[in-house]
């Protein structure tokens, strides 16, 4: 136990790799324009390669981690309604109707012609919804245990990777094993 640190000297160090294959993928794209005016086509096919090696290398960094979420059920799709599109359609001959976005349904009859015939439609559209986790479950698997109240056992800044040699998680097993979570799991002391 006491291996408790976390300084996210990982995730800077990702971020810099991503930003550095970006920056290298636009020079190896200039470059294959250069050698191409220059007729120099073996170096310009060279710089496309190295320019379509780091693309895909700061893109596979860049979703890695969306990935990874989706995969262990972290990271899901969502329909979600962003206001409503109102379609007032006056009563008048000759006149034609208007749409508009509202952020109300209720908003879409104001201010209408007297007569006019109003319709609010929900605006519907696509969202990513990220649920908090610890890079292997997400929390709403870690707090399944019943009779357990909210942050009873929780151990704060702790992933599972640090789980395995940690104070936090020494503590609470003795914790579970003197009985304060129930008497299932008392392990007498030898």
């Amino acid at each position: 136990f006491g291996l408790n640190g976390d300084d996210g000297q990982m995730a800077n160090y990702v971020g810099h790799q991503i930003a550095s294959y970006k920056a290298k993928s636009r020079y190896f794209t200039q470059q294959a324009g250069n050698f191409w005016r220059k007729l120099i086509r073996w170096q310009a096919k060279r710089a496309r390669e190295k320019r379509q090696m780091y693309k895909n290398a700061h893109f596979w960094l860049e979703l890695a981690n969306p990935i990874w979420k989706r995969l262990i059920g972290a990271r899901k799709d969502s329909l979600g309604v962003d206001g409503y599109i109102c379609r007032r359609e006056n009563p008048f001959p000759g006149q034609t109707f208007t749409v508009t976005h509202v952020q109300n349904a209720s908003d879409c009859g104001q201010n209408a012609t007297p007569g006019a015939t109003c319709v609010a439609i929900p605006n519907q559209r696509h969202m990513v919804v990220d649920e908090p986790n610890d890079g292997v479950v997400p929390v709403r698997s870690q707090r399944g245990y019943n009779g357990i109240k909210k942050g009873e056992w929780e151990m704060i800044n702790t992933n599972h990777m640090q789980m395995r040699n940690c104070n936090q998680t020494r503590d609470r097993l003795n914790e579970l094993f003197d009985g304060r979570y129930g008497d299932e799991f008392i392990i007498s002391k030898k």
